[in-house]
């Protein structure tokens, strides 16, 4: 088995009450079977906060929060009661974990780090993603006949696609651009049985459609909400943006970096649905979603930092990646929309 991720997974450190957000409020904490029998034998006072803090239903266990959708083991200080109680290793699985996340195709498990966290994001954002394969013990994955030939050829592309992107030797219009059209030619490559298309920069279409981001308007607001004020706040952005979003040149490899991200974590969904080219549109999309956050940001204020950047991509990521349903329809959007067409879509940078 191996193991795949990019270089800066292992200096990501958690931040704790440093963190200027904290993980720990906002969504549902869910606990895992095996913690939550490890709380079942935790004695004294702790243990009977633990076991009066627990929901349990049909679903499995999670934390009952507190006003605000904070832990109830999260202090003021935004410290968590549980490590500094009993370490580490009392938390529950998707507390250890978070940000991190692992997919498994084949022979190979795929990890990252999520960009709802705001250290995670400051990696994301200033480092290119490198990757380094590692072995790692385990046996691989049952394969129906024919599926370990289309995970290498997958596997591949979405190398191909993060090496693409990764490089910084042209415009980054005409990179997005090559990289769409190269999309277009992968995805009829899967569904014919073709070999793998050339991927280059290209010119960018001149027929692009320039009220791009007042058509997201619809597809965006029509998406579930991890906060209330999202889709009013999102409008507004749509609505007050022109093509294309005027970004301090400096900024462009935050830009290029966010389609990577995306790309590294979306792209071998293809294996599910056969679909490659909704995955290359959909990370073209999110990138352009939060330049075009940074571009209203900053005709807001006449100010751009590093931070907001931060602050602005962990916020998409939040209200968009940690929803199945909304990762669904914006690959559904990118499949069905006319306005999502790949000359298009390359109008928003």
């Amino acid at each position: 088995m191996k193991l795949i991720r990019p270089q800066y997974f292992r200096d990501f450190q958690c931040l704790a009450g440093q963190c200027g957000d904290t993980c720990c409020a906002g969504w549902e904490i869910c606990i895992d079977p095996e913690s939550y029998k490890k709380y079942q034998g935790i004695s004294g006072p702790l243990g009977e906060r633990l076991r009066a803090n627990i929901l349990c239903s049909e679903e499995g266990y999670e934390f009952a929060l507190r006003p605000g959708k904070r832990c109830p083991f999260l202090n003021d200080q935004n410290l968590c009661e549980l490590i500094l109680e009993l370490g580490q290793d009392s938390l529950c699985e998707i507390c250890r974990e978070h940000p991190r996340f692992y997919e498994e195709f084949g022979d190979y498990t795929l990890a990252g780090l999520g960009l709802c966290c705001e250290e995670a994001a400051r990696l994301i954002l200033t480092q290119d993603a490198r990757l380094e394969i590692l072995d790692r013990p385990g046996a691989p994955m049952a394969l129906e006949p024919g599926q370990r030939e289309l995970i290498h050829f997958m596997k591949g592309a979405w190398t191909e696609a993060m090496d693409f992107m990764n490089r910084a030797d042209s415009p980054l219009r005409e990179r997005i651009a090559g990289l769409l059209n190269w999309g277009e030619a992968l995805q009829e490559a899967l569904e014919t049985g073709g070999s793998m298309p050339p991927l280059r920069p290209h010119k960018p279409h001149p027929q692009a459609m320039p009220d791009i981001f007042c058509a997201l308007v619809t597809v965006f607001q029509g998406l579930e909400a991890l906060e209330a004020d999202w889709p009013d706040y999102i409008a507004q952005v749509l609505r007050g943006t022109e093509r294309p979003v005027p970004l301090p040149r400096e900024f462009e490899s935050c830009a290029r970096r966010l389609v990577v991200y995306f790309l590294y974590r979306h792209f071998m969904g293809a294996l599910y649905d056969g679909d490659a080219l909704s995955k290359i549109k959909f990370s073209v999309l999110s990138a352009g979603m939060v330049c075009a956050m940074a571009a209203h940001r900053l005709r807001q204020r006449d100010s751009l930092e590093l931070r907001d950047w931060i602050a602005l991509s962990k916020r998409y990521s939040k209200e968009i990646e940690y929803s199945d349903e909304n990762v669904e329809a914006l690959w559904d959007a990118c499949r069905n929309e006319a306005a999502l067409e790949t000359q298009n879509l390359t109008g928003m940078f």
